[in-house]
């Protein structure tokens, strides 16, 4: 589903599914930077993700974050904003959503 929803919208988009605070997946829009954590790596510490305590169901308002706290170096230079926002899930599951607004290459 988070492949449908990224390749239905015209907005740059990521979507990285957490488990129990560790990356399991990543999807990405074609332009969408790298994501720096891999999978099995924790979620960044200065992430929603990495310390929510939002109820199973509860989705987080879409906040500005670093551009670097997702994405490499490099990422970060190409994103001009970079916004995040989760969807708490039970057993230890969240669902992040990325959206980059690219700068001019």
């Amino acid at each position: 589903m988070a492949r449908g929803y990224i390749e239905a919208h015209r907005e740059t988009l990521a979507v990285v599914i957490i488990k129990d605070g560790r990356i399991n997946r990543t999807y990405r829009d074609d332009g969408f930077p790298w994501i720096e954590p891999q999978c099995g790596q924790p979620a960044p510490a200065d992430s929603l993700a990495a310390d929510h305590n939002l109820p199973p169901g509860q989705i987080s308002e879409m906040e500005e974050c670093e551009p670097d706290t997702w994405l490499g170096e490099h990422g970060a230079r190409q994103a001009e904003v970079l916004s995040e926002q989760i969807l708490a899930q039970q057993g230890g599951w969240t669902t992040v959503l990325l959206h980059a607004e690219m700068g001019e290459s």
